[in-house]
């Protein structure tokens, strides 16, 4: 239920940049330079991410191993997606940026089997094979 609601707030915060970057994409004086697409169109990326994210979040509520690679997938794809709007509000984008690793690092380790053997101390998580 953690990872879900990190899940669900990371995509609260790209919600938020990517209203704010489509309604003021227009008033950027000197726009930021993109491979493909403007800061516009950055910001309908970002909408879709969100978008999936809460959906991911969803899933998690209710137990889905899909939701969980699907959320790990897009904590890491917006991570490096936050990386290209670092010269323009720096802290903004680190801050999302450490919220997507914590929610990767969590869903990465969820619903890990827990070690069963006697005399194991309590929550040794062991690797699959």
């Amino acid at each position: 239920m953690f990872m879900a609601g990190s899940l669900a707030f990371a995509a609260c915060f790209n919600f938020w940049a990517a209203v704010y970057a489509i309604a003021r994409a227009a008033s950027f004086a000197a726009a930021p330079r993109y491979v493909f697409g403007d800061l516009r169109a950055w910001g309908f990326v970002t909408l879709a991410i969100a978008i999936l994210q809460f959906g991911a979040a969803a899933g998690l509520l209710a137990g889905s191993q899909r939701a969980r690679w699907l959320g790990a997938g897009l904590a890491l794809l917006n991570g490096f997606g936050q990386i290209s709007g670092l010269p323009g509000y720096p802290l903004w984008f680190l801050a999302v940026t450490a919220v997507d690793m914590v929610v990767l690092f969590g869903l990465a380790i969820y619903g890990a089997r827990v070690s069963s053997w006697p005399g194991a101390p309590r929550g040794v998580v062991t690797q699959r094979k």
